[in-house]
C-alpha cells in the first residue's frame, strides 16, 4: 500500500492530524476537509476493514509519542475524534465508489519532458467500467451493440495512412476488423453463452486465447469490468474524457435496464456493422446508419439519440455538464480525424504532419486549411511513416 521508505508518509500524516486538530471546532470544515482524504485513499486499496485497524492502533501510537503528556482526557478525546474521522472518510469513499474507479487505466501515448525534474505525459484511457457479475455484464453488452457505431464516430482519429489520405475517417477499424475475433458482441443470454462463443473462436484457431479474442466491447480477462474496444486512440485528453464519460452513462444505463428486466432493444448483426462501418468512413462528417432500423440517419442526429439515451446516467453522475461542453467543443473543432485533415494540409512534409499532431495532442495547436483527400506528403529522409 505505501513504500518502503516511510519518511514521506510520516510527514503526510502529521500534516493532515495538524490540519484535523485545526478544525476541530468547525465541525463543517473538517468534514469537508476528511471527505478528499476517504476519496484518495481509494486509490491505495484502502477498505472499510481499514479504518477499524487504525482505530485500534492510532490512539496507542499518540500515547506512545506524547509520554506523560498523554491523559485519559486526551484518550478520549482523541478516539471521539477518530470515530467522526472514520465516519466521514469510509461515507466520502463509498460514495465515489458509486461514481467512479478507484483509478483510471491508460496507455502513454506521447511524453514531453519539461525540465530536469518535470515533464508532461499524455494518457489514452482504457475505458473500463466495473459491473457487479459476468452475467450482468453480458447484459450490459447487448445494450451497447446499438451505441458502438455513435463511439466510434465520436473518436474517428485515423485518416492518415503510408503518407496520403485514405478516405477513411478511421482506418484503424478497418485494419483492426481483419482480426477475426474484432466485431461486435452477440447478444448472449448469460456468461456461460458469452464463454462458449469464446471458447469455440479459441477452438478454431480465431485467438490464441482469451485475451487475445478482441470484441469490440467484451468482458475484461482480467477485470471484474466490461471492457469497449471500438474507439480509435483519441488526439486529445478531452476527447478521450468524453469517450470516458460516454461509456460510463452508457454501461449504468445498461444495468439500469437489465435491472428493471427491460429487454434489449433489437439491433441485427447486419445493421450494427452497416453503422460501424458508416461510422469509421465518415466520422460524424457524413451519413450514419440506424442500428435499430437500418435506414440512414445523419450522425448528428444518431449523436442526439445517444445522448437522449444516456441523459439520467449522465446527471446521476454529474457529469452533464462537461460532456455536453465536450460534445460542444467537438462541434467547434471537429473530430480528431477531422483536426489530422487540416494539419496534412499545412504540413511541408511527413516530420512536420508528426510535429503538427504531437502539438495538437499536448497544447490543442490548430491549423488552417484543408487537403485534398488524394494528395500525398513526401516521405521523411528515404522512409514512409504512417499514422
Amino acid at each position: 500500500m505505501f513504500p518502503i521508505s516511510m519518511a514521506a508518509q510520516r510527514s503526510h500524516l502529521a500534516d493532515a492530524l495538524a490540519k484535523i486538530v485545526s478544525r476541530v471546532d468547525s465541525v463543517d470544515d473538517l468534514t469537508t476537509f476528511l471527505e478528499g482524504p476517504g476519496r484518495d485513499h481509494r486509490k491505495f486499496g484502502v477498505v472499510a476493514e481499514h479504518y477499524d485497524a487504525v482505530r485500534a492502533s492510532l490512539p496507542a501510537t499518540l500515547e506512545h509519542s506524547s509520554g506523560s503528556a498523554w491523559t485519559p482526557e486526551l484518550a478520549a478525546d482523541w478516539k471521539a475524534a477518530y470515530r467522526l474521522i472514520g465516519s466521514v472518510m469510509s461515507v466520502a469513499a463509498s460514495a465515489d465508489e458509486q461514481r467512479r474507479p478507484p483509478w483510471w487505466r491508460g496507455k502513454v501515448v506521447a511524453h514531453e519532458p519539461r525540465s530536469f525534474d518535470v515533464s508532461v505525459p499524455s494518457v489514452q484511457p482504457e475505458p473500463h467500467v466495473g459491473v457487479p457479475s459476468r452475467d450482468l455484464g453480458v447484459q450490459v453488452l447487448a445494450r451497447l451493440r446499438p451505441w458502438l457505431a455513435p463511439l466510434l464516430a465520436v473518436t474517428a482519429n485515423s485518416p492518415i495512412a503510408d503518407g496520403h489520405d485514405t478516405g477513411w475517417a478511421s482506418w484503424r477499424y478497418t485494419i483492426q476488423t481483419r482480426w477475426p475475433t474484432a466485431v461486435p458482441p452477440a447478444a448472449w443470454p448469460d456468461a456461460a453463452a458469452y464463454d462458449t462463443a469464446v471458447r469455440r473462436l479459441i477452438g478454431q484457431g480465431a485467438a490464441l486465447d482469451e485475451r487475445s479474442v478482441y470484441f469490440l466491447a467484451r468482458l475484461s480477462p482480467r477485470y471484474p469490468t466490461v471492457e469497449v474496444r471500438v474507439a480509435d486512440v483519441c488526439l486529445d485528453a478531452g476527447t478521450a474524457v468524453l469517450l470516458a464519460g460516454l461509456i460510463r452513462a452508457l454501461v449504468a444505463t445498461a444495468l439500469a435496464e437489465a435491472r428493471r428486466g427491460t429487454p434489449a432493444a433489437a439491433a441485427p448483426a447486419g445493421q450494427v456493422a452497416a453503422a460501424l462501418a458508416a461510422a469509421a468512413r465518415h466520422g460524424l462528417a457524413g451519413a450514419g446508419i440506424d442500428p435499430f432500423t437500418g435506414q440512414a440517419l445523419d450522425a448528428p442526429a444518431l449523436r442526439s439519440r445517444l445522448l437522449d439515451h444516456v441523459h439520467p446516467a449522465l446527471r446521476d453522475h454529474g457529469d452533464t455538464e462537461t460532456i455536453t461542453r465536450l460534445l460542444h467543443r467537438l462541434d467547434q473543432r471537429g473530430t480528431g480525424a477531422d483536426r489530422q485533415r487540416a494539419l496534412f494540409t499545412s504540413a511541408a512534409s511527413t516530420p512536420a504532419f508528426i510535429t503538427a499532431l504531437a502539438r495538437a495532442t499536448l497544447s490543442g495547436y490548430e491549423p488552417g486549411r484543408r487537403r485534398r483527400p488524394d494528395a500525398r506528403v513526401p516521405a521523411a529522409a528515404g522512409a514512409q511513416q504512417g499514422i
